[in-house]
């Protein structure tokens, strides 16, 4: 998964880095968070299932807070745990 940084203009406080929120979209699905630091702008998700849909955001956080997360994105794994779909 890889994102655009956001922009400077956008930021208040001091930049710490991004979370995502990831869930498959099944009715039983659990949201699963993961952290990562300001200079991290692509991520490997492990643990998905096959052949399943995945919701996917991205917020900022800084000192003072997380900021709103992104528009949803949906993607597929295939078959064989792998993106059919890039991402970006």
């Amino acid at each position: 998964m890889r994102w655009v940084p956001i922009e400077r203009d956008y930021i208040h406080g001091i930049l710490e880095g991004y979370r995502l929120s990831y869930e498959d979209i099944s009715y039983n699905s659990t949201k699963k968070v993961t952290t990562v630091n300001k200079f991290t702008t692509e991520i490997e998700l492990n643990g998905l299932k096959k052949f399943t849909e995945y919701k996917i955001r991205v917020a900022a956080y800084t000192s003072r807070g997380r900021g709103p997360f992104s528009l949803v994105v949906k993607v597929k794994t295939a078959e064989d745990g792998e993106w059919n779909k890039k991402c970006r």
